[in-house]
């Protein structure tokens, strides 16, 4: 029997050359159904759709690095970047995601230098400050909840908010939830508005982002990363990312969608079933 890791090279390299073949490779960015993704291999204002910059100071450095999105904030620099979703308003449930790790250190935690916030409005509905080794949540404004959890520094970690109809949440670090309850009102709104950024505090940083994924939350063993209603290309490089990437474990929010037979884990187990749904006339 082929180990499970080179079945899973062979069925990804079969899968990519038929799409590359067909003319249709894989795209970054996902611009139809439920689910919009910045991959961090292009400008956020030059991604599809675009996000819109808010910066100050002279511009910050920005690079790439392995597919990721960086920049460097000095002295005077803030980048940050948003983008409205009122179009989502009234989903039956709704999540934002992003894997990244900056080096700035917790002391500068106060000056909130790096994070991501949703709001509605001039309401700052859930706040996330991201720092080297320490992250704060804070759910509403006026102030409802702060919660202070220690991460492990120099390495990626992956965040995940998970809102539902009954007004329930839960948020994850790294596929385990560290907090959940329940939150005042409907989200998003007509009004509803993703942030993301770096500042300068008191100190330079420099942030990586993996990703940032928000929309409607995709339903359980459908294959389906975007709502969309059809399992294709759109939904391969997600399901990539579930075998080999670090949200596997489908116990955890990332990959439910990926794990075809519901036995708790997307892995070569759901391969089959996965492609003969993508191909099927």
């Amino acid at each position: 029997m082929m180990p499970p890791s080179r079945f899973i090279n062979r069925f990804l390299t079969i899968l990519g050359g038929i799409f590359w073949v067909a003319g249709a490779p894989i795209q970054s960015a996902i611009v139809q159904g439920q689910v919009i993704a910045y991959e961090g291999n292009v400008l956020p204002e030059s991604d599809l759709p675009p996000w819109m910059r808010v910066a100050q100071g002279t511009p910050a450095q920005r690079w790439f690095d392995n597919s990721q999105f960086c920049h460097l904030v000095v002295l005077g620099q803030f980048d940050g970047y948003k983008r409205t979703f009122g179009e989502l308003a009234g989903s039956p449930s709704f999540y934002t995601t992003w894997r990244a790790l900056t080096n700035c250190p917790r002391t500068e935690m106060d000056g909130v230098p790096s994070g991501v916030s949703l709001t509605a409005g001039t309401s700052s509905t859930f706040h996330f400050t991201v720092t080297t080794d320490q992250v704060r949540f804070i759910r509403d404004n006026p102030i409802g909840l702060v919660q202070y959890r220690d991460i492990t520094p120099n390495i990626h970690h992956t965040y995940y908010l998970a809102l539902h109809n009954d007004l329930s949440y839960e948020w994850y670090i790294d596929g385990v939830v560290v907090n959940s309850g329940q939150y005042p009102s409907a989200f998003p709104t007509i009004n509803a508005r993703l942030n993301w950024w770096s500042r300068y505090y008191l100190t330079e940083q420099t942030a990586q982002w993996d990703y940032v994924r928000y929309g409607v939350i995709p339903q359980d063993a459908s294959g389906d990363f975007n709502n969309n209603g059809t399992i294709d290309d759109t939904d391969l490089t997600y399901f990539i990312d579930c075998l080999l990437g670090p949200d596997y474990d489908a116990a955890g929010p990332g990959c439910k969608w990926a794990d075809l037979n519901s036995d708790g884990t997307a892995n070569a187990a759901d391969i089959q079933a996965f492609a003969n749904a993508m191909l099927a006339p």
